[in-house]
């Protein structure tokens, strides 16, 4: 499934603000995903989580029916951007060999609410978070750099924290 991966530049996936409740990078495949959100649908929704998957655009779409006939279906489309494009083009001669001794690539994930309740979303996706995504969704390397520099130790600690303690 690595053909949901879509290859873009820095310019063009930094070109959005990162949006910390639908951008997640992760390392594994998107094969990965799309067996937890599988997981997810069979163990949480009674199997009713329709998953499409669509290689010619590039994208996995989640359809949620809806509880009621005024309701509409929440529909979220799930694509994969390759972080390592800058890196892959420097180092395009090694590439093949290093690929079957390591780790998977690091992977942008962002989810893409399109049509449904924003609040049902968010709640479903809290639960994804804590469950089955919960080992797979990673804090952006942006993150740990920004944490590094802010002197904090750890994720829990925030700015807003140790103003208050002062």
């Amino acid at each position: 499934m690595l053909e949901l991966v879509r290859q873009t530049s820095a310019e063009n996936l930094n070109q959005f603000k990162f949006n910390d409740m639908t951008d997640h990078d992760i390392q594994v495949t998107p094969d990965v995903v799309w067996e937890e959100l599988n997981n997810f649908s069979q163990d949480y929704f009674d199997g009713q989580l329709n998953l499409e998957l669509d290689l010619e655009k590039q994208f996995i779409k989640m359809i949620f029916p809806a509880e009621s006939e005024q309701a509409r279906d929440l529909i979220v489309k799930l694509k994969f951007f390759d972080l390592n494009t800058e890196e892959a083009s420097e180092n395009d001669a090694n590439d093949e060999e290093e690929e079957e001794n390591c780790e998977p690539k690091r992977l942008r994930l962002r989810f893409t609410k399109k049509r449904g309740d924003l609040a049902k979303w968010y709640e479903i996706f809290n639960d994804m978070k804590s469950t089955v995504l919960e080992d797979v969704l990673l804090a952006p390397r942006l993150h740990h750099q920004q944490q590094a520099d802010n002197g904090h130790s750890t994720a829990e600690e925030s700015p807003r924290e140790e103003m208050e303690e002062q």
